[in-house]
């Protein structure tokens, strides 16, 4: 029985690094790369239907939201690349494969796999993601580990407001890792802990975006604010160490991003994202039924995906940019439906142990970037939402109320 749990635990493992293609290492070839995606999709297809009548008897909380998600962009998103784009139906279905991936989640049900294995798992990947955003910093311009390089962006397109912007995927696990030790932290005052949420601060810093940066702060806030007692003074203390850091280095740290971003906003009242939102809300729709089951993912061989690719290249436009708008571009009114009802299930699922509730803060990182990001079809992420959603699923259940650990 152990032999047998430490190989399912084993394919869980290489499932997760090759959706994250390795931190996304850039000796191993994209076509490499996207082969063994397609392989992990056909393995999670193959051991779901072997194993689909004892699935069938599981309970599964967020399973019937996965399935929204899973099939509405695969159905009416192909359907409506088909009308609206003149799309081969089979060139919009190759594109969405790895949306099976989300088969991880009943899968992980079926194993039985114990949670402390997956957060140890997802604690791996966020730490090593975070030491290579630090370290590779300063090793340009020898790097191993990028979704962006130069053989796609140029030097000053790589380096941005000071930072190298390498971006391997895949940051959720970093801001899990950076979650957990922050509550880690307040429970058990252990400095080891501090380290790490630290470690996890700098690497959003060097991530070079953002808004996930400021997301996960306003995370971290939200969270210290809603502690009592002891645990609100210990935050506050968290936070004016942070806060004294920051302003005696804040030229240093935050004054090449303030000059980047007054040159966007400021200088050019044109702020590309705010064109590209103004863009796919309300002038790239071919038809009044277009917004209900979208425009469908652009595959790069097809007439659809070359003028998605010119309008990116000319304009500057890109749906992954803008979030939900994106998503409803591409998916329609029936997917953004289902993606609000599985973040308000995560958000309103109960847990059982307090120190688990740490978890909440996750969905609530989804809601506070749903204008700029949304990835529960980027197929890096969709392996961290169904480890993530079977911890959640193993937090609301009683026997885990009084675990000597936190889930």
């Amino acid at each position: 029985m152990y032999k047998q749990k430490t190989f399912y635990f084993v394919i869980i493992f290489i499932v997760v690094l090759i959706s994250i293609n390795f931190w996304s290492f850039v000796l191993l070839p994209k076509e490499l790369c996207s082969f063994l995606e397609f392989l992990i999709t056909i393995l999670l297809v193959f051991i779901y239907i072997v194993n689909s009548m004892k699935i069938s008897k599981l309970r599964l909380p967020f399973w019937n939201n996965i399935k929204f998600v899973l099939f509405v962009p695969f159905i009416l998103g192909s359907v409506g690349a088909f009308i609206y784009h003149n799309q081969e139906l089979y060139y919009s279905f190759w594109r969405q494969r790895t949306n099976f991936l989300w088969l991880l989640y009943p899968i992980l049900h079926c194993y039985k796999i114990e949670p402390y294995k997956i957060i140890k798992l997802m604690l791996f990947v966020g730490a090593v993601w975070c030491v290579l955003i630090i370290v590779q910093q300063f090793t340009y311009p020898m790097y191993f580990f990028a979704s962006r390089t130069e053989d796609t962006n140029s030097k000053e397109e790589l380096l941005r407001a000071g930072v190298y912007r390498y971006m391997p995927y895949t940051w959720y696990y970093g801001m899990f890792l950076g979650f957990y030790f922050l509550n880690d932290y307040f429970f058990y005052k252990k400095l080891k802990s501090l380290f790490f949420v630290l470690l996890a601060l700098i690497s959003f810093y060097y991530f070079g975006t953002r808004q996930y940066a400021i997301g996960f702060v306003v995370c971290i806030i939200i969270y210290i604010f809603r502690q009592r007692g002891a645990k609100l003074a210990l935050g506050f203390l968290f936070i004016s160490i942070i806060g004294v850091i920051l302003y005696f280095n804040f030229d240093s740290v935050f004054g090449k991003f303030i000059e980047m971003t007054n040159s966007q906003v400021v200088e050019n009242d044109d702020y590309i994202r705010f064109k590209a939102f103004n863009f796919f809300l309300f002038d790239y729709w071919n038809n009044w039924t277009a917004p209900f089951i979208g425009n469908g993912l652009p595959y790069i061989a097809s007439k659809y995906g070359r003028e998605v690719e010119y309008i990116k290249n000319y304009y500057g436009y890109y749906a992954s940019d803008i979030g939900i708008i994106g998503s409803l571009s591409n998916f329609g009114v029936f997917y953004i439906i289902s993606v609000f009802a599985l973040i308000y299930k995560m958000l309103v699922a109960k847990i059982e142990f307090i120190k688990n509730k740490y978890l909440k803060l996750i969905a609530v990182n989804i809601v506070v970037l749903i204008f700029l990001t949304e990835t529960f079809q980027d197929p890096h992420a969709i392996p961290f939402w169904c480890l993530f959603l079977y911890l959640m699923d193993k937090a609301s259940e009683k026997k885990y109320k009084y675990a000597k650990y936190q889930i």
